[in-house]
């Protein structure tokens, strides 16, 4: 599971949940897929958290540059 990328992990969250949502499943089956979900609900989770992070990173590095801009122009 640790190979699989964001989109296919969304994907396949997707899939898990049509089948959850069918009446003929087995409890143990929809154990067995309500905890491959929560797992790939993780992984989303800290890709989206990771990608959050270097957004901010990004986003401040641009303010730096900027303010330094701004002060070189001002002298």
């Amino acid at each position: 599971m640790n190979d699989i990328n964001f989109e296919e992990a969304m994907t396949r969250i997707e899939d898990i949940v049509k089948e959850l949502e069918n009446d003929n499943i087995d409890l143990d089956k929809s154990l067995k897929l309500f905890q491959e979900g929560m797992e790939l609900s993780n992984k989303c989770y800290l890709v989206l958290n990771n990608v959050e992070k270097q957004s901010i990173k990004i986003l401040n590095d641009n303010d730096i540059e900027k303010i330094k801009g701004d002060l070189s122009n001002e002298q």
